[in-house]
């Protein structure tokens, strides 16, 4: 039976209550496989957040050499620069801080994304409103 819009549908037509429809759970399907691939790479992500509402750092260190005469590695003159994260947090716990390695900011920090932080762990803050009618102010919380 064709039925065309506006015309009467017979008693217990369509879909049942509490029911999905195939595309709401293809839709639900896709949400819950994305939210799976986020909460998997979480870590770098929330590193990422940080990184940019800190601003963009490099880490260099100076390169150390084998002194051919005493068997010692010496610094040098000579920055390179750290990309290993656990080399970063090792030489950030090291003794003699400041001495061993430099960081440099090459990006400011990104406010946006330092507030967005903020508003996920403290939520968004009150904002007013100010509003004139007819010659009095009326303050409006959102």
């Amino acid at each position: 039976m064709v039925f065309k819009p506006g015309d009467k549908r017979p008693k217990g037509a369509g879909i049942k209550r509490g029911q999905k429809t195939k595309k709401t759970l293809e839709q639900e399907a896709a949400l819950d496989l994305y939210k799976k691939r986020i909460l998997d790479n979480l870590v770098p992500f929330i590193r990422a957040q940080f990184n940019q509402a800190e601003g963009m750092t490099v880490m260099f260190q100076r390169r150390k050499q084998k002194n051919k005469k005493t068997g010692k590695f010496e610094r040098t003159g000579e920055l390179v620069r750290v990309m290993d994260i656990n080399r970063v947090e090792q030489l950030l716990k090291s003794d003699g801080q400041g001495e061993n390695y430099y960081y440099i900011t090459t990006k400011d920090p990104n406010v946006k994304a330092l507030e967005n932080l903020f508003n996920r762990v403290f939520g968004k803050p009150k904002e007013s409103i100010e509003v004139e009618h007819k010659g009095s102010k009326v303050i409006i919380l959102d």
